[in-house]
């Protein structure tokens, strides 16, 4: 699996430091095109609406640079 840690907390003289791989994301990371789906009719979970909410008002923030640039 995939993991997303802070430097802080990744020691690599730990008992874990041989199996895992740490890479320097600092810079621009590649988008990533995210799908949801869900069933015709049924409704949606909170947390399912809250991730819809969190995930445009990125997409937003993200966009703004990009069009003052223009």
């Amino acid at each position: 699996g995939v993991a997303l840690l802070p430097d802080l907390v990744y020691r690599p003289w730990s008992l874990e430091g041989d199996r895992i791989e740490s890479r320097d994301i600092s810079g621009s990371l590649p988008v990533v095109q995210v799908g949801m789906v869900w069933r015709r009719g049924s409704g949606l979970p909170q947390a399912a609406r809250d991730f819809i909410g969190l995930a445009q008002s990125q997409r937003m923030v993200r966009q703004r640079p990009e069009k003052i640039g223009r």
